[in-house]
């Protein structure tokens, strides 16, 4: 479960700009086996979510302008973030695909619109002299100590060990 925190949030260019959220599962707290998405590069630029919950409003699939597209700052790496599929928000999502003993770590981010040309005739945005832009995912936070080990939980994220109930 999570809350609404992130649909509240303004940015001071872009506006209430909230998309969704994507939930990443890994045995490892950097997310290095949660199915990597490269560039054109092969640099790592996303994770395959374990589940995503998106605005129904019409954007879905990969996102128009893909990362580093922006106006000024390089060259086009051939990342383009999925959108999602106009699924609807959601605030819980349950794991039904766990081994007992196994530790998992989860991480909600949540997701912005970006911004792309034909933005605001199709209803996304209230303005329509903004620049062409990207959209930007929230980190992923976990607590280290100094050794560089896990300790806790972060702001959005989780750790998990399931077991079976004790016999008897």
């Amino acid at each position: 479960y999570w809350d609404d925190t992130a649909e509240k949030s303004y940015d001071p260019v872009y506006g209430y700009d909230f998309e969704g959220y994507m939930i990443y599962k890994s045995t490892w707290y950097d997310f290095s086996d949660a199915n990597p998405i490269t560039d054109s590069y092969g640099n790592i630029v996303f994770f395959e979510p374990a589940a995503q919950f998106d605005l129904v409003n019409g954007l879905y699939g990969p996102h128009p302008v893909g990362l580093g597209s922006e106006p000024g700052i390089n060259e086009p790496t051939g990342a383009n973030l999925n959108m999602g599929s106009d699924s609807g928000l959601k605030h819980y999502w349950v794991d039904t695909d766990v081994v007992n003993g196994q530790t998992y770590y989860y991480a909600v981010v949540s997701y912005d619109k970006g911004y792309d040309v034909d933005f605001f005739q199709r209803g996304l945005s209230k303005d329509s002299t903004l620049m062409i832009a990207s959209p930007s995912v929230c980190s992923i936070e976990f607590e280290l100590d100094r050794l560089g080990n896990v300790v806790g939980p972060g702001t959005n994220t989780a750790i998990a060990t399931p077991n079976a109930p004790s016999a008897g």
